[in-house]
């Protein structure tokens, strides 16, 4: 039963029923627009509202689906479509309809009491002749004209029938059955041909009071704001009589509930009751099985150009958007009582405040009807109606003009539709980066990819070269990319282009799985055998960039390849390349030594502490298997990672305070010694080392360019005396014609904890491009007593480039490591990039920078144990991979990227722990392993001391608490620690003695009381007060990059106007 109003309001009514009989003439005339006076009141901002208490939205937000298909319960056809009022149908509307391209058309021209003029009347004596309905019939006949597949609204009802003296109100009940024998009639008339109306739609924003709208107005008006259901009920008593009705008269019919308003889902003004309860109310009813359709209304404000509204209106931001939003609510409210409908779109449009032709606006709106379309259509809404087509007098939502002119938003919708074609399929995409909204029509051999900036920014995508077609802007013109060796790049905007890209035939793309040998000597030519999938007979091979000659390739699996004698010694990436530019890529996968000495060109970290196990890095040449690492006469157990790259772990001594020689001798008993190459300091000496390394002399940004003002900055680090220091840095360059400039001198202050400070010079710019040496002089008037003075000059070469329409340099968006793992067991890894390369001219990302970092105690710094050897091609779309070095712990992996003119992204960082099977420990050394924890998780861990004892930390965010502290491990130990913040929990394991463990570490979502000190075995003896490295301390981003290989940008083949209609 309707909720009835108080006496009051029905006194109300009676009054201005009685006004209108004298004013009002005999026949209803149809409003042909909306008006800006027939705005509902809470359509309108709510500012300086009465506020009440806000409800929970949890129980509703779902996430929204990645794809969706399109049933065919609805239509085989595509979602476009517009509204068009009588009587706008004219020749010029038809003739835009047609050129549109559109599917579905919405009329709203039929009155049931221009028809029935009285109760209880047959419908012989009904008025079939009625104007409003002579012009629905022009209106069905255009839109058949036009291709268009009408959806018809049925409203206006005659006094006679209404609860209130309006035509815009709800039904008295007694009358429903006349309601269904009205449309019933209607079915007769216009389901079958040459009409063919199946889709009836029983009112338009049935969720209005008609209190708060004019009377006789075009709105549904079936809300009450005193039921807790808005009418919804009363609406769906009604949808229970008049169903049997139209499925009798045509079993094909589709029965749309009147299309509603939604304004919010959470209304709080006083007074406004809660109408967004109104479509409960009709499942409340037992309605649901009386409707197959629910259709809702989206209107977001115009809040500037570049400003996507669709997302931003408060009333929907929290729902995910006024579009995806209305969708979850729904589809939320009809989950709760087990009901599945189809979602229609069928009002939809952006407004402004003021009806003024406003450029920026129209623009604007071309941007929002694509958004909103492609957003609505990966929820899988089956209808979209833009209101209207032709020009209304209505906050400027038409998208023709007055005459018939198109507006922006026009020729947006038809691109959009001619992109589409006939696909109903459409799917999400993040692949082009975080920065980028996405989507995919896919056509089974082609993908049609719709995307746009998300801020007003501009940003670069990047398609594989092999796979693109063709792109088109919003408006269909032709758009060219700028080439990449493997990619086609594009600027991206807020306004959306369309990509055309072939689908990546997996078959395709190579993919190498093993190379063996993965070694071999220069004196003779040696056979490779690259082990993989998908190798096409055409393949070539190559070493880094060198291709070898007359590759075999056996079937789809194998090829072998001769390197041949005198090839240059070194450790190279191994490629496979099919036809059309698909590769495979493995890095470090092969060495080729000779057979001379080994040769050693560095060692890292040059210096550790006494008393304190040190981890020692060599690099060099000709390192065979079987190597081994000497330090002075100690000789080290030794790992060789490969033939360039070997590590040692010195145990902890009482070494004196000097310089020490580090030598590798391969098994044939040849050897290189690098004299004096490793320190051991002492906290306790009285005298310090200043001294610094090239590879920590930096420009921010890292690439420097002619004209270009920037930050020069070199780490100066302290050894021995645990006490601050402030010495004096000169810093300055050698140019390219040796001409010595002095730049300046800073006072620094190195603090007694870190070691390390940078001396920095701001605003630097050089006069020339070419090759410059930086120079820095540390203490240069020998103010402090050290412990050498022979390593406080430090110098690197820089190249300044020269201006380039291109200076922008290139932004990784994202970076992850194994698919987003926090562990690995495994050395060999994936590394997935997302990039965008913004500015007006974009030259394209073209290759990758890696460096890997190992926490060192010895030195209390992080080390980078390893680093790409040079700029390696980078390929958009395809996983990056990376071979760890094999010492356990937390690794960070840093990745800078640079595009084809040269410049440098800032770095990305990726945190991954490295946990094989078995790790040797030293005695007083340690290993430290890092893990992100939400509160109210478990970080369960299984520590197995196979060999000696070691005792375990496990440290809170911050460090200032100790979770877990158990000693002398000797055995199998398990443990579980609760998250009671969320944050970095790191977790330590000491060596009490010569040990061999493993470790477990897994985290378990769920709720945890707060954690307290674990006791297990017994406590660490002497117990530490703080980890060994603060939890936020992670690897220094003011570091050396190579520069980049940059080639000159080319204008005119870069630069993509913006061209409009």
């Amino acid at each position: 039963m309707f909720h009835h109003r108080t006496l009051l309001r029905l006194i109300s009514w009676l009054c201005l029923a009685s006004l209108l009989v004298l004013s009002a003439p005999a026949q209803a005339q149809t409003p042909t627009d909306k008006d800006a006076d027939d705005i509902a009141i809470y359509e309108l901002p709510e500012d300086h509202a009465y506020v009440a208490p806000p409800q929970p939205i949890e129980y509703y937000l779902q996430d929204t689906p990645a794809s969706a298909t399109l049933s065919q319960s609805t239509s085989q056809l595509p979602i476009f479509g517009a509204e068009i009022k009588p009587p706008r149908f004219n020749n010029i509307v038809r003739s835009r309809a047609k050129n549109l391209g559109a599917s579905w058309v919405r009329l709203n021209a039929i009155s049931w009491r221009d028809v029935q003029l009285e109760a209880d009347t047959p419908p012989e004596q009904w008025n079939w002749e009625a104007a409003s309905l002579q012009q629905f019939e022009q209106n069905l006949t255009a839109a058949t004209a036009a291709g268009m597949t009408p959806t018809v609204i049925v409203d206006d009802h005659p006094r006679w029938a209404t609860v209130f003296p309006t035509a815009c109100g709800p039904i008295l009940q007694d009358r429903f059955d006349d309601y269904g024998r009205f449309l019933t009639e209607l079915i007769k008339r216009y389901g079958g041909e040459p009409y063919n109306v199946k889709h009836w739609e029983l009112g338009n924003e049935v969720d209005i009071d008609p209190d708060i709208v004019q009377p006789d107005n075009i709105y549904g008006c079936w809300g009450d704001i005193d039921d807790p259901y808005y009418g919804g009920e009363y609406y769906g008593e009604m949808l229970k009589v008049v169903a049997p009705f139209i499925r009798a008269a045509d079993p094909n019919a589709r029965i749309m509930l009147g299309g509603l308003l939604l304004n919010d889902s959470d209304t709080r003004i006083i007074g406004r009751g809660k109408p967004e309860k109104f479509l409960e109310g009709v499942l409340r009813a037992g309605a649901g099985e009386s409707f197959d359709i629910v259709p809702f209304h989206s209107y977001p404000w115009y809040q500037g150009p570049g400003a996507d509204s669709d997302l931003t209106d408060s009333r929907w931001a929290d729902w995910g958007g006024m579009t995806v939003g209305k969708a979850r609510y729904l589809r939320a409210v009809m989950e709760q009582y087990g009901v599945e409908k189809d979602l229609f779109l069928n009002e939809a449009a952006l407004l402004q405040y003021a009806n003024r032709q406003d450029p920026s606006f129209f623009d604007t709106q071309g941007d929002h009807i694509v958004r909103v379309v492609m957003r609505g259509m990966a929820i899988g809404i089956k209808s979209f109606v833009w209101f209207t087509l032709h020009s209304n007098d209505w906050l400027s939502g038409g998208l023709l003009e007055t005459d018939g002119t198109p507006r922006a938003p026009y020729y947006a919708y038809q691109t959009l539709i001619e992109q589409a074609g006939d696909t109903t399929t459409v799917t999400s995409l993040t692949s082009y980066g975080s920065a980028i909204e996405a989507y995919r029509f896919d056509k089974g051999s082609l993908y049609v990819d719709v995307l746009w900036s998300k801020d007003n920014t501009a940003d670069t995508v990047e398609v594989l070269r092999p796979a693109f077609v063709t792109a088109f802007d919003r408006e269909g013109n032709v758009l060219e990319p700028t080439y990449t060796e493997t990619s086609a790049v594009f600027q991206v905007d807020y306004s959306p282009i369309y990509i055309h890209s072939l689908p990546v035939n997996a078959a395709l793309v190579p993919q190498i799985t093993g190379v063996s040998p993965e070694e071999g000597i220069n004196d003779g030519p040696t056979r490779l055998t690259i082990s993989g999938t998908n190798f096409n007979a055409a393949a070539t091979v190559a070493l880094d960039s060198t291709t070898l000659a007359n590759p075999t390739i056996i079937g789809t699996t194998s090829i072998q390849v001769d390197v041949p004698a005198g090839f240059e010694v070194g450790t190279y990436d191994v490629i496979v390349t099919n036809p059309g530019g698909w590769a495979s890529r493995r890095t470090n996968a092969f060495t080729l030594l000779s057979s001379n000495p080994p040769e050693i060109a560095a060692v890292n970290p040059p210096y550790g502490r006494a008393g304190v196990a040190s981890t020692i890095h060599v690099y060099g040449s000709n390192f065979a298997t079987g190597a081994t690492i000497t330090f002075g006469s100690v000789a080290l157990t030794t790992t060789r990672v490969n033939g360039a790259h070997l590590f040692g772990v010195l145990p902890s001594s009482n070494l004196s305070s000097n310089l020490y020689d580090v030598t590798v001798t391969n098994p044939d008993e040849s050897a290189d010694t690098l004299k004096s190459s490793f320190r051991i300091f002492r906290t306790s000496d009285d005298a310090y080392d200043l001294l610094g390394y090239s590879s920590d002399f930096w420009t921010t940004p890292s690439t420097v360019r002619l004209g270009q003002q920037v930050d020069l900055g070199v780490g100066v680090l302290r050894l021995g005396k645990q006490a601050a220091v402030q010495p004096a840095v000169d810093i300055g360059y050698i140019a390219p014609d040796n001409s010595a400039t002095t730049l300046g001198t800073v006072n620094l202050a190195i603090p007694e904890n870190p070691r390390i400070a940078d001396a920095v010079i701001s605003g630097v710019s050089f006069p020339n491009a070419g090759t410059y040496i930086l120079r820095a002089v540390i203490d240069p008037q020998n103010e402090y007593l050290e412990l050498s003075d022979s390593n406080n000059v430090v110098t690197r070469t820089l190249t300044v480039l020269p201006t380039d329409s291109d200076s922008v340099p290139p932004t990784i968006t994202s970076l992850t490591v194994n698919n987003g793992s926090s562990t690995t067991s495994e050395r060999n890894l994936q590394l997935a990039i997302s990039t965008s390369d913004a500015g007006t001219f974009v030259s394209g990302v073209a290759a990758a920078y890696v460096v890997e970092y190992d926490y060192n105690w010895a030195v209390n710094d992080w080390v980078a144990v390893q680093q790409s050897q040079t700029w390696v091609p980078y390929q958009v779309g395809q996983q990056f991979a990376w071979s760890l070095v094999p010492t356990p712990g937390v690794k960070y992996l840093r990745v800078w990227l640079a595009d084809v003119a040269g410049n440098i992204s800032a770095p990305a960082t990726v945190v991954i722990n490295y946990l094989p099977t078995q790790n040797s420990l030293t005695q007083t050394d340690a290993h430290l392993y890092r893990y992100r924890l939400e509160a109210g998780d478990t970080l369960n861990l299984t520590l197995n001391a196979t060999a000696g004892m070691v005792d375990l930390y496990v440290w809170s965010p911050g460090g200032g608490q100790t979770l877990a502290a158990t000693g002398r491990i000797d055995g199998n130990f398990a443990t579980s620690v609760p998250a009671a913040t969320t944050g970095i929990y790191q977790i330590e394991i000491h060596g009490f003695a010569e040990a061999v463990y493993s470790l477990t570490a897994t985290r378990q979502p769920g709720n945890s009381t707060a954690p307290g000190l674990t006791q297990g075995v017994a406590q660490p003896d002497p117990l530490r007060s703080g980890p060994i490295v603060g939890i936020n301390n992670e690897p220094r981003t003011t570091v050396r990059v190579p520069n980049a290989p940059a080639t000159p940008t080319e204008t005119s083949t870069v630069y993509l106007p913006r061209i409009r209609r």
